[in-house]
């Protein structure tokens, strides 16, 4: 499967109870489905979410078999309205998870939350502008999309000779491909994280060896959840 489109965050200086981190990660996980189910046109896809403790640190991912992306991008009528359209619903659906998080996690100041974006959804932004650009050529794109998909979704390949025609109606004025990205966080210029201290000890004098992490995923948009609980 490919991670369409994947979003950590992390909340330092909360503490919470083991039974507040369960509660928050499942109203966080399932407003998310919501969320996606509504905004996300495509087939089918799944999603996972992992939290632990500690300072809250979360993971959110999209995933989806390359065949479907394909399919899903090709459905809006050509190539370049499609990749637009999927990274714009796939990142407003990141942004989702993120502030619902952060609100479910009551973490009110921006100086105690972090995140970072990444995934397939960019990718495919950044081949279009090297077509656009005139820096790579439609086949050289074509190739080189198709060997990542078939590298990180065995077995779920795209036609070379499909995308390749697809890749070749992409506009070379790039004023034309260019893609509004005001609502994509912009992680540039955020000075480095300073490593915190560990933790002292809790109220009664042991030494936290372990942290929670909680585990919640759809294998696809139909199935159940499921959730797995554990200390690492």
């Amino acid at each position: 499967m490919l991670e369409l489109i994947v979003t950590s965050f992390n909340f330092s200086d909360l503490r919470l109870s083991e039974l507040e981190i369960r509660e928050h990660s499942n109203e966080v996980f399932d407003a998310w489905a919501r969320d996606i189910e509504e905004r996300l046109l495509l087939p089918d896809y799944s999603i996972a979410l992992v939290v632990e403790e500690g300072s809250i640190k979360g993971k959110g991912k999209i995933l989806v078999a390359a065949t479907a992306l394909y399919g899903g991008i090709c459905s809006y009528g050509s190539f370049v309205s499609g990749v637009e359209t999927i990274a714009r619903q796939a990142s407003a659906a990141s942004d989702f998870l993120y502030k619902n998080a952060q609100s479910a996690f009551n973490c009110t100041s921006p100086r105690e939350g972090s995140r970072r974006h990444s995934g397939e959804a960019f990718y495919m932004k950044k081949i279009l502008d090297r077509v656009s650009r005139g820096q790579i050529s439609a086949e050289h794109a074509a190739v080189e999309l198709s060997s990542r998909w078939e590298k990180l979704d065995p077995g779920n390949s795209v036609s070379l000779h499909d995308l390749a025609a697809e890749l070749t109606t992409i506009p070379r004025d790039p004023q034309q491909l260019e893609l509004d990205t005001r609502g994509w966080p912009d992680c540039e210029g955020k000075p480095p994280k300073v490593p915190q201290p560990r933790k002292p000890p809790n109220d009664n004098g042991n030494r936290i060896d372990s942290h929670l992490r909680i585990e919640i995923s759809k294998a696809s948009r139909r199935d159940p959840k499921r959730i797995w609980i554990s200390r690492v």
